[in-house]
C-alpha cells in the first residue's frame, strides 16, 4: 500500500499552489518595504534597517527560487 502523504504530493506539484506561493512571497515583500523599510524610524536607525533589508532579501532570493521551480514544471509540462 502506497501512503498518501497526506495530499503533499498534489500540493507540491501543483502550478496553481506555486503561483500562490510566489504571489504571497511578492506581497509580503512589497508590504514589508512600504510599511516597515519606509518608516522614517527604520530609516534613521541602521542596525534595524539593516534587519529588515536582510529579510527583504532572503524574500527576494526566496521568491526567485519559487519562480525557478514554476518555470521547472511549465517547461516539463510542453
Amino acid at each position: 500500500m502506497v501512503e498518501d502523504n497526506n495530499g503533499l504530493d498534489q500540493v507540491r506539484n501543483d502550478p496553481f499552489y506555486i503561483h500562490e506561493a510566489l504571489d504571497r512571497t511578492h506581497m509580503v515583500a512589497c508590504m514589508l518595504d512600504e510599511h516597515v523599510m519606509q518608516h522614517p524610524w527604520v530609516k534613521i536607525n541602521k542596525s534595524v534597517s539593516d534587519k529588515i533589508e536582510s529579510a527583504l532579501m532572503l524574500l527576494a532570493e526566496a521568491y526567485q527560487e519559487i519562480g525557478q521551480y514554476s518555470e521547472t514544471k511549465d517547461e516539463s509540462n510542453i
